[in-house]
């Protein structure tokens, strides 16, 4: 991906173009496979030339970012899980976060209920609770490694630092995403 990103204005001119096979232009799909499939692209955030995939570029514009007036770049989903669009909806079930998401680099304006915008990770706020069970006059050691000898038993809450690995993930497997550039 280009270093130095300027944005652009790419205006998105037609919807997903259906192909002769049934795929759309502009579909992004997974694959199990490292190779990419003929007319596809792996969605790794490249550049790429408006005259090399003119319906593409109609379908997505630089939704995804630009580095100059002739290219827009495809996403770059490498790592990434997907979320579907919140499309201003409000309430339960809605992004609550979504005034947090960012833009791609060279995507034009300043709203990012958009497709294409990006979200960082984040672990929310939570407490765990454990049960310490004692009587008066106990003396030892809970579960957290502190001393107790408060002659009821009781529960106890104790807040956890808000990472204890490098990321909050799910169980996953890779695969490839690419979307659909012919």
């Amino acid at each position: 991906m280009a270093t130095i990103q300027a944005k652009h204005e790419l205006e998105i001119t037609a919807a997903p173009i259906r192909t002769k096979d049934g795929a759309y232009i502009g579909e992004i799909r997974t694959f199990g496979s490292p190779v990419v499939p003929d007319n596809w692209l792996e969605c790794n955030g490249n550049a790429y030339k408006i005259k090399q995939y003119p319906d593409l570029a109609k379908v997505i514009g630089n939704l995804w970012g630009s580095v100059t007036k002739d290219e827009f770049l495809v996403p770059d989903l490498r790592g990434t899980f997907l979320r579907g669009w919140n499309h201003g909806r409000a309430g339960e079930g809605a992004d609550p976060d979504a005034n947090k998401r960012k833009l791609a680099v060279g995507a034009p304006g300043s709203n990012t209920d958009v497709v294409g915008s990006y979200q960082m990770d984040e672990v929310g706020e939570h407490t765990h609770t454990i049960s310490l069970g004692s009587k008066w006059g106990d003396k030892g050691t809970g579960p957290a490694g502190w001393a107790f000898d408060d002659g009821n038993a009781g529960t106890s809450s104790i807040s956890t630092p808000p990472r204890n690995a490098t990321e909050t993930r799910s169980k996953n497997a890779y695969v490839m995403f690419c979307i659909r550039a012919k």
